[in-house]
């Protein structure tokens, strides 16, 4: 057994392994071969199966550091267009949006934040994914 997080300062005993134990059931980097990839698939969903569900942030990045090669670069490629669609999507619907005829100003005005929020929101999200990639 494990010590999990506990309330008070002894340690609880629990079902849930430290972040660094659990990324050693990823044994070796996903490179792109198709091949591994269901190993590579199995190993992540073991590995977060017995995590702890408060740690899931910290071990999504030490997954994604078993990414490697020519695969990591087409995931981040990917991932960068899909959220740039997306935020380009959110800027027209802002840019173009109308009051409805049947439509307040107050409610045209909810709706117009939470557009703007979406777009303040992802477009965070790309800065903070392009400055850490350039830290690394």
């Amino acid at each position: 057994m494990s010590v999990q997080r506990g309330n008070g300062n002894e340690p609880q005993f629990g079902r849930y392994i430290s972040v660094p134990l659990a990324i050693q059931l990823i044994p070796k980097p996903f490179d792109g071969n198709p091949i591994e990839l269901r190993e590579f698939i199995q190993n992540k969903e073991s590995t977060y199966e017995v995590a702890d569900p408060l740690d899931y942030e910290l071990l999504f990045k030490f997954v994604c550091a078993k990414i490697a090669g020519e695969a990591k670069t087409k995931l981040l490629a990917r991932t960068h267009y899909c959220v740039l669609c997306t935020l380009d999507y959110h800027a027209h619907k802002a840019f173009t949006s109308k009051q409805g005829q049947n439509e307040s100003i107050s409610q045209w005005g909810v709706r117009m934040d939470s557009t703007r929020g979406n777009c303040n929101k992802l477009h965070e999200n790309i800065w903070t994914t392009w400055h850490g990639q350039m830290r690394n």
